[in-house]
């Protein structure tokens, strides 16, 4: 990951990937069960840290996390079908069960994202994912990332998740680190 311009609104990122996971219909569920858990616990309603995760099969790194002005970038949101830019996001999800969220980045002049190589935007923190790269019941590598506003936070998140599921890899508890560059 290379950060910039961040430091104004989210400044820290922490990374892992999860290789070979074999996830069955509860592991997965719990999966994304822990996730909102962390959200709506430890993160405080995603105030102080967002986690987001990846089908690492569908994005290329390295990856950039960055902050651009809502209007200069392009995504299609998780679970939609239309692109939008981050007012079209804030507009989209007035009236979905995330816009409790909004507030925690709309009136910034500019927007987080977790961008690929070949510029997929994966993430806009601590908002939503991006449709691109949803991970599913299917997916065998998953990259998490964890937004934070101080670096604890980031690695309590990114630790719990990856020790939690890491046993379902094909070789139990072996996760690779993701070098953040500042």
């Amino acid at each position: 990951f290379l950060l910039t311009q961040v430091h104004q609104i989210r400044p820290f990122v922490a990374a892992a990937i999860l290789r070979d996971v074999s996830f069955d219909d509860k592991t997965y569920k719990a999966f994304i069960a822990a996730q909102e858990k962390l959200h709506d616990t430890f993160c405080r309603a995603r105030k102080y840290a967002s986690i987001g995760t990846h089908d690492l099969d569908t994005i290329k790194g390295p990856f950039r996390y960055e902050a651009r002005d809502p209007k200069d970038f392009e995504f299609v949101p998780l679970n939609q079908e239309a692109k939008v830019n981050g007012h079209g996001m804030m507009e989209l999800l007035e009236n979905h069960k995330l816009k409790e969220y909004l507030p925690l980045i709309r009136d910034s002049p500019v927007y987080p994202l977790i961008v690929d190589s070949q510029g997929v935007i994966c993430s806009v923190p601590p908002i939503i994912n991006g449709e691109h790269s949803k991970i599913s019941i299917n997916t065998k590598n998953v990259l998490i990332e964890v937004t934070a506003l101080n670096r604890p936070k980031a690695y309590v998140c990114l630790n719990t998740l990856i020790w939690s599921f890491s046993e379902y890899c094909k070789t139990p508890f072996q996760v690779e680190p993701v070098e953040v560059i500042n």
